[in-house]
């Protein structure tokens, strides 16, 4: 796909090599807090969520994984800060983070990690998805999904980053 994109600059790609170990020792302290990887959807944003006769249904689990169950905070949080004009970090996507590690007794540090970590994944997940693709089955915009997603893993913004 090289030429299809925005691709990532060759300090990028390069910043990306030199940070493994970075992202090793990410994986490695989130695993610390021993929270057992699971189901995860991956993609749970409103648009997913459907509320019919009083029940509720998430639907489109085309993109789950079985992965830390705070990496479905990253679209979540992106999607939320978007649609409602929300500052990423802000103390009103802090609570809503907070709400959901609270059941499971981790600190938001964890899923500060996870988000991180879900950033990678997720432009990882986008790799799979546009490498199987072919050029008819791809919008446009398939082609910038994954130099998007690793830039906004070296930028290393707060919760809800999207841009």
């Amino acid at each position: 796909m090289v030429g299809e994109s925005e691709e990532l600059r060759r300090d990028q790609r390069d910043e990306l090599r030199l940070r493994l170990p970075e992202l090793r020792a990410l994986v490695e302290e989130l695993e610390a807090f021993g929270i057992a990887a699971t189901i995860q959807h991956d993609d749970l944003h409103d648009g997913q969520v459907f509320v019919q006769d009083g029940h509720v249904r998430i639907l489109d689990w085309g993109d789950s994984c079985i992965s830390h169950p705070f990496h479905t905070l990253t679209v979540t949080l992106r999607a939320l800060a978007w649609r409602h004009g929300i500052d990423p970090g802000s103390a009103e996507l802090l609570r809503l983070r907070d709400a959901y590690v609270e059941p499971f007794g981790a600190p938001a540090s964890a899923a500060d990690l996870a988000y991180r970590t879900g950033t990678l994944g997720r432009a990882l997940a986008w790799h799979r998805y546009v490498s199987a693709a072919t050029p008819r089955e791809r919008h446009p915009e398939d082609a910038e999904s994954v130099p998007y997603g690793l830039r906004l893993y070296l930028e290393a913004g707060p919760i809800g980053t999207w841009e």
